[in-house]
């Protein structure tokens, strides 16, 4: 078989449907887990912790302990780390939602969004055409000494690469398009304001990040989106080199493609004259018969089927080499259109993806921050399980420490949670403020120099003051979800709400509270 027909791509398909199916799913599932990576990659990490005998938990349990200053077992720590990396991405100021809104307004990227599902599938099925026209065209030259199965593997592979690089091509080419807009918009808002009050020249000036996005809300326009374009040179200027690279790959491809159909035209065309001259000869040729024509009939007779033939194969030149325009024609659409999604749901701004992330599932910023503290909750949830299993391990072992088994005791274990570590063993900083104004006073200089971390966003910090259990609201019956919210009601933190109700939960046991009819937290 010399050309990869719909037939023998079926048959090939079906010669190998284990392969097809595994290569099916692997795709799908790469592309699944890609879109969710944040919710795998912590689905397993509380897999690998959680595991009988080989998880974390376990293999921690095994090890010799140790308590540092804080009186933290030293495993502890360890197993908290992972969540606390988390729980911080989830540590939302109050601030945030109204920050990534005006972070994606001042990018000029409001309303825009991230790549849909059916986008993905689309930029597939179109990849999927693009290899099949490649797979027509090359077939027919691929090594003919190679076997028809191996002329049909190997042609569609080189096809699925062709195809790989074409979509990349348009992509990268997509983004630049994006990219590009913004830099011409940039530059026509500067070029449009007024020469006594615009900058000589046009330049990019700091990166502004997600958190600070107010703080350059008194700079002209043009400042505020070029603070937020990544990747801009120092003249401000548009970006070709993936367009003109796109560009000649297309027209390359589209060209060889219809001179290589033109050439396997033109061989069968060869095939296909010789062929019908041949019929014709044979029957001319045949017994001698006594209604035979004379020689010079029969010459004119061999002229018409000559001219009949002509004829014919003309036609069909004609149609074949438009087809192959078409054909042509069609790649090049299918690479435009996969360049104008590239350009469509992409994020040019540095931080622009993320702002989108934050806001878009959320109509207000209240609606925000209570998922924010749900997901922190549900962390908190999870950490503190593993925790409770550690300790219980640890329990169950003999220990020579004296510390160590001090630590282990009840009271002292009813402590150390994991809020209890993300409020003073994590590595927390103070909330950082958003500015909502333009100018800001100039602080006094520091007597010193005083290194200070980097600021990252985190919950508004509820002042610690000691609260008697016995004394609070009757908070035994507070669902673990409400938690939050309830802590935010009654003015104090998280986790001195959920040891309140630890401690009341193990007053009840014995009878001890409430000691007076208290009205429940409704």
């Amino acid at each position: 078989m010399e050309d990869l027909s719909l037939a023998a791509l079926k048959a090939l398909i079906l010669a190998n449907q284990m392969l097809t199916a595994g290569l099916a799913s692997l795709l799908v599932t790469v592309l699944i887990v890609r879109h969710y990576w944040n919710e795998v990659s912590y689905f397993l990490l509380r897999v690998r912790h959680g595991f009988p005998l080989i998880g974390t938990v376990a293999r921690l349990a095994r090890k010799p302990a140790s308590v540092d200053t804080d009186g933290w077992i030293n495993h502890e720590v360890t197993l908290s780390k992972p969540y606390h990396s988390q729980f911080k991405k989830y540590l939302k100021g109050k601030n945030a939602y109204s920050a990534s809104l005006d972070y994606l307004a001042k990018a000029g990227e409001a309303g825009r969004s991230a790549r849909p599902a059916w986008v993905m599938a689309l930029v597939f099925v179109l990849v999927l055409i693009e290899a099949m026209g490649f797979a027509y065209v090359i077939a027919g030259w691929i090594n003919l000494d190679a076997s028809t199965n191996d002329r049909h593997l190997l042609s569609a592979g080189i096809a699925i690469v062709l195809a790989i690089i074409s979509a990349f091509l348009a992509e990268a080419a997509g983004h630049a398009l994006h990219h590009n807009s913004l830099v011409a918009r940039a530059r026509h808002w500067w070029q449009s304001e007024e020469p006594s009050k615009r900058s000589r020249t046009l330049k990019a000036n700091q990166a502004i990040i997600l958190e600070n996005s107010f703080a350059d809300s008194d700079k002209p326009d043009y400042e505020q989106l070029l603070a937020r374009v990544k990747d801009v040179n120092a003249d401000v200027s548009r970006k070709f080199a993936w367009l003109i690279t796109c560009g000649v790959f297309v027209v390359i491809m589209a060209v060889a493609a219809f001179l290589v159909r033109s050439a396997t035209l033109d061989s069968i065309e060869s095939e296909m004259v010789n062929s019908m001259r041949a019929e014709s000869s044979a029957q001319v040729n045949s017994a001698g018969s006594p209604f035979d024509l004379p020689a010079e009939s029969q010459a004119i007779n061999d002229e018409a089927d000559n001219a009949t033939i002509d004829d014919k194969m003309q036609a069909i030149r004609k149609a074949s080499l438009t087809t192959y325009v078409m054909l042509s024609v069609i790649y090049i659409a299918i690479q435009a259109i996969s360049m104008w999604l590239a350009s469509r749901y992409f994020f040019a701004g540095t931080h622009s993806a993320t702002a989108w992330k934050d806001t878009h599932e959320y109509s207000t910023s209240e609606e925000f921050l209570d998922a924010m503290d749900h997901k922190r909750s549900a962390i908190a949830d999870h950490a503190d399980d593993k925790l409770r299993r550690l300790q219980n391990l640890l329990l169950g072992r003999n220990h020579t420490d004296s510390a160590v088994l001090t630590a282990l005791e009840g009271k002292n274990t009813a402590r150390r949670n994991f809020l209890a570590y993300a409020q003073h063993k994590g590595d927390k900083v103070e909330p950082l403020e958003l500015k909502t104004t333009a100018a800001v006073e100039a602080a006094p200089a520091p007597a010193a120099p005083v290194v200070q971390p980097i600021a990252e966003p985190v919950v508004e910090a509820v002042a610690k003051v000691e609260i008697k259990a016995s004394d609070f609201h009757d908070v035994t019956a507070l669902p673990e979800e409400s938690l939050a919210a309830a802590s935010r009601a009654l003015n104090v933190s998280e986790a001195q709400l959920r040891d309140i109700r630890e401690q009341q939960q193990a007053l009840k046991a014995i009878g001890l509270f409430p000691a007076k009819k208290e009205g429940m937290l409704s």
